[in-house]
């Protein structure tokens, strides 16, 4: 009589072998690596669109301000074809004549009258080239072109890098 000692169930082996454990070691490291630059973009993508509403939120209030104020002018100083970094106008309330704007250290500002230079911008920007232009046909009326290039840094792991875009405004004003 042949007695098998070894029972076929006993025989299989528990556990991984050195090659399977290699092999999930290497997936795991690949779907890390992967969800890891996804997430950075993620973050990345938020920060830079955070920078994009920041500055196009500076352009919409500072473009606004303008507007009301070129609007209620008696006069704007400002050569025909010319093009300048300040504007000055000439207002018919007396605390308020002349209301300048101009950009200092990378901030529009506003002046009225005697009174100190006010800040416009936020510091988280910097207005890095503004233009007033008078583009009138004629010299009864007023037609003002604005062109402000406005910057704003993102703070990023690869580095920080600047969002800059150009805005145009143009202001109809009958003289």
């Amino acid at each position: 009589m042949n007695v098998n000692l070894y029972n076929k169930k006993n025989n299989k082996q528990k556990g991984a072998t050195l090659l399977e454990l290699l092999l999930y070691i290497g997936i795991i490291t690949v779907v890390l690596s992967i969800s890891g630059t996804l997430s950075m973009n993620v973050l990345f993508g938020k920060a830079r669109a955070a920078a994009f509403e920041e500055v196009s939120a500076n352009a919409r209030i500072s473009f606004h301000l303008i507007t009301t104020k070129i609007n209620n002018a008696g006069s704007i100083d400002i050569t025909l074809g010319e093009a300048s970094s300040t504007i000055e106008l000439g207002m018919s309330n007396s605390l308020q004549d002349p209301t300048v704007f101009g950009v200092e250290d990378g901030m529009l500002w506003q002046r009225e009258g005697v009174s100190e230079k006010v800040f416009l911008t936020t510091d988280n920007v910097e207005i890095t080239d503004i233009e007033f232009q008078n583009v009138s046909f004629t010299e009864t009326s007023y037609t003002i072109r604005v062109r402000m290039t406005i910057e704003s840094d993102i703070i990023h792991p690869r580095g920080d890098q600047k969002v800059s875009k150009v805005f145009y405004t143009t202001i109809y004003k009958e003289g």
